[in-house]
C-alpha cells in the first residue's frame, strides 16, 4: 500500500499541470485541441481531481471517429455495442447504447483502440464492465504505437508484458498504474480474460 501511495505521489508531482495549464489539482480542463473529427491538433485533457489527469473518452474530448475496435456485436443490426460506447461511465441508453462496447466474439483476438491525435504520455488506465448486463473483462493487456511507430505492450521492471487485473462487476472503476509511464499516439486494450462477455467501458490516464 505504501509503494501504491509513494507511485501516485510521484505520478501527481510528475503531471501537475497537465502539461497545459488545465490545474491538474483543480478540476480544470484544458480546451486547445479540436473537438470532433479526427484531426486533433493537440490531444484535449481532462483534468483528474488526485492530480493525474484523463485523456478524455468519458467526457467526449476523444471523438467517436477516434475509438476503434477489431469487432462488435451485431454490426449489420445496429450499433448499441459500437466502440464509440467504451467510455468511462457510459450509461445503458434504451434504443441507442447497451453501455458498453461489446466484442463480436470471445476470443484472445478481440482488442479495442483509442487514437489519441499526438504523441501522449499515458501513466495507467481505468477500466468498467458493462452497464446493462453482467459482462466484463477480468485480465487484459495493453499495447501502444510508440514514438517510433513501432506496436509494444505495457510491460513490467522485467521486460514481460503485464497482465493487468481487471474488473468483478458491472460499475466498479478499476484503476491499474503502468509501472513506467509511456509514450503513445494510440492504445490498445487485450482481454484475456472475461466474465460472460467481452464488454468493456475505459479511460487513460495521463500527464
Amino acid at each position: 500500500m505504501l509503494k501504491e501511495i509513494a507511485l501516485l505521489l510521484a505520478l501527481a508531482a510528475l503531471c501537475n499541470g497537465c502539461g497545459c495549464g488545465c490545474g491538474c489539482g483543480g478540476g480544470g480542463q484544458c480546451s486547445d485541441g479540436k473537438k470532433g473529427g479526427n484531426d486533433f491538433s493537440k490531444i484535449n485533457i481532462q483534468a483528474n481531481k488526485d492530480g493525474l489527469c484523463k485523456v478524455g473518452l468519458k467526457t467526449h474530448y476523444i471523438p467517436d471517429g477516434a475509438i476503434t475496435a477489431s469487432s462488435y456485436w451485431r454490426p449489420d443490426v445496429d450499433d448499441f455495442h459500437a466502440p464509440k460506447w467504451a467510455r468511462l461511465d457510459q450509461a445503458f441508453i434504451p434504443n441507442v447504447s447497451v453501455g458498453s462496447w461489446s466484442a463480436a466474439t470471445n476470443n484472445a483476438n478481440q482488442w479495442i483502440e483509442v487514437a489519441l491525435g499526438k504523441a501522449t504520455t499515458i501513466t495507467g488506465v481505468i477500466t468498467q464492465g458493462r452497464d446493462s448486463l453482467d459482462q466484463w473483462v477480468t485480465e487484459f493487456k495493453v499495447s501502444y504505437l510508440a514514438a517510433d511507430l513501432t506496436w509494444k505492450t505495457v510491460n513490467d521492471n522485467s521486460g514481460t508484458a503485464i497482465l493487468f487485473s481487471g474488473n468483478s462487476d458491472r460499475n466498479s472503476p478499476v484503476t491499474n498504474m503502468f509501472y513506467l509511464p509511456i509514450t503513445a499516439h494510440k492504445l490498445r486494450i487485450l482481454p484475456t480474460k472475461w466474465r460472460g462477455h467481452i464488454s468493456l467501458r475505459h479511460e487513460y490516464l495521463t500527464c
